[in-house]
């Protein structure tokens, strides 16, 4: 560490007679964790990130929209980009969960929405969902902490109609030479 980093205190030692340089612990919300360790050293309940697929990289959920049925069995019929920081306490404690999205393709003409079931988490664990601008009621309605109404486990929508955040014609990036830019949306989701 630079001097400018942390302040050094010159002691010395019992043994040899030499000063030692020691760096002070600074933790500035408590929580246990050095100030050049911790990701947010204000806030108490967040230390270490963690990302899946991995940090910068997105994965890609894609979908049929005749599930149980093949039907045609293109899976474009919604593709969705994701990335997820899961955001740790000090005893590595998931306490916050920000799913990052972007619908990339809709090759159906049925209006789908979209949602993540956090399994073995019951809704009740969830303190808030907040990022994302759920329009409509229909399919997923939402409760106050912004999970799906009326399931035990946390379901976090985050669509009830791809039409709702890309305006296309009839396919979205689905046919050859034919692009619509999509925005980047999000969910952060506190336990």
């Amino acid at each position: 560490l630079e001097d400018s980093e942390a302040s050094q205190i010159s002691q010395t030692s019992a043994n040899a007679g030499e000063p030692l340089n020691v760096v002070a612990f600074t933790d500035n919300d408590g929580d246990g964790v050095s100030e050049w360790q911790d990701i947010d050293d204000s806030d108490p309940t967040v230390a270490f990130a963690s990302y899946f697929p991995s940090a910068g990289t997105w994965g890609t959920y894609t979908f049929e929209d005749l599930w149980p049925v093949k039907g045609d069995y293109d899976v474009n019929d919604l593709v969705i980009g994701f990335n997820i920081t899961y955001l740790t306490n000090s005893s590595n404690m998931v306490t916050q969960m920000k799913i990052d999205y972007s619908l990339r393709a809709a090759g159906c003409s049925y209006q789908l929405g979209a949602a993540v079931q956090l399994d073995l988490v019951s809704a009740s664990s969830i303190q808030s969902v907040s990022g994302r601008s759920l329009v409509g009621s229909s399919p997923f309605s939402v409760a106050s902490n912004g999970t799906e109404n009326g399931v035990s486990q946390a379901v976090i929508p985050l669509f009830n109609n791809q039409r709702d955040y890309a305006s296309f014609p009839y396919f979205l990036n689905t046919i050859e030479g034919s692009y619509t830019s999509t925005p980047y949306l999000y969910a952060d989701i506190r336990f």
